[in-house]
C-alpha cells in the first residue's frame, strides 16, 4: 500500500514539474483514496491548485495537512498564499509567520511577511474623509423620482466602449514583438490571456530564436495541446512550422504527446 502511495505521489510531483497541475491533482486525488492521512499529500495538492487559482480549495487542503500534522511548514506558507488571494490578511499574515517559527530559514515566507505587511501598512494609512454637500448642492427631487433606468442605459454603453478598449491594447501590446526568455515567463503571460486571438498574436511575436530556449523546459501536455489548438488558427503557416520544429525539442514531448487524450489527437 505505501509503494503505490509513494509512486502516485512521485507521478504526480512529475507532472507538477512538467506544469500539468490537472494531472498532479488527480495522482495526489488518488494516493488520498490509498492513505487519507497523508498530511504532505494534502498540502501537494494545496500547491497544484494555487498554480490553478483555485485558492479555496488549496486552503482547504491545507486546512487537512495542518490538522493531520501542524508542523508542516510548508502548508502553513501555502495556505498563506491562498489566504492572501482570498484577501484574507490577517489570517495570511498568522500562516506566514507560523511557517517562519517553524523554519527562520524560510526566505519565500520571510518576503511574503514583509511585503503583505507593507501593504497593510499602506493601506491603513489611507483614509476616506466624508462628502460635505451644501446646502444648494443638495437634490430637492423626491427620492422616488430618481430612475435606476436611466443611468443603466447610460452605464452600460461605457462598459462594452471600455472592454473594446482594453482588447484593442492587448492586441496592440500582443502585436509587438514579445522578448520571452525562458518558459516561466511564457506560462505566466500564458495563463493571463483570456483568449485564442490574444495567444495566436502572442506566439506569432516570440522572437524565433527565443522558442529553443522556451521549450528546454519540460512542458505539461495540457499547455502542449493549447499550444498547438491556437497555432492551428493562424494563418503563418511557415511561421507556425518553424514553431513547430522547436517544440519538437521539448524535454519528454514524445510522451506528452501519447498523454493526450483520444480526442485531442483527433482534434488537431
Amino acid at each position: 500500500m505505501e509503494d503505490r502511495v509513494q509512486t502516485l505521489r512521485l507521478k504526480g510531483n512529475q507532472y507538477f514539474s512538467s506544469a500539468d497541475y490537472r494531472k498532479a491533482i488527480e495522482c495526489y486525488s488518488d494516493a488520498m483514496k490509498i492513505d487519507s492521512l497523508n498530511a504532505i499529500l494534502y498540502s501537494n495538492r494545496a500547491l497544484a491548485y494555487i498554480k490553478l487559482q483555485k485558492y479555496l480549495e488549496a486552503k482547504n487542503d491545507c486546512d487537512k495537512a495542518i490538522q493531520l500534522d501542524d508542523r508542516q511548514e510548508k502548508a502553513y506558507f501555502r495556505r498563506g498564499i491562498a489566504l492572501k488571494e482570498l484577501k484574507q490578511y490577517k489570517s495570511s499574515l498568522n500562516d506566514f509567520q507560523q511557517a517562519l517559527s517553524i523554519d527562520p530559514k524560510n526566505q519565500s515566507a520571510r518576503k511574503e511577511l514583509i511585503d503583505l505587511e507593507k501593504f497593510l501598512a499602506a493601506t491603513k494609512s489611507i483614509t476616506i474623509e466624508p462628502i460635505q454637500k451644501s446646502e444648494e448642492l443638495r437634490s430637492n427631487l423626491p427620492l422616488e423620482t430618481i430612475r435606476l433606468s436611466s443611468q443603466e442605459s447610460r452605464i452600460n454603453p461605457i462598459s462594452d466602449d471600455l472592454s473594446k478598449r482594453i482588447d484593442s491594447l492587448m492586441f496592440q501590446k500582443y502585436g509587438e514583438k514579445q522578448n520571452i526568455q525562458n518558459f516561466v515567463q511564457f506560462e505566466k503571460t500564458w495563463r493571463e490571456l483570456s483568449n485564442h486571438d490574444l495567444k495566436r498574436k502572442f506566439l506569432e511575436n516570440i522572437n524565433l530564436q527565443c522558442y529553443a530556449s522556451i521549450f528546454n523546459y519540460p512542458i505539461g501536455p495540457q499547455i502542449l495541446y493549447e499550444i498547438i489548438d491556437v497555432l492551428n488558427q493562424s494563418e503563418k503557416l511557415e511561421l507556425v512550422f518553424e514553431i513547430l520544429i522547436e517544440m519538437t525539442k521539448v524535454p519528454r514531448f514524445d510522451l506528452n504527446i501519447l498523454l493526450l487524450s483520444a480526442e485531442e489527437k483527433k482534434s488537431k
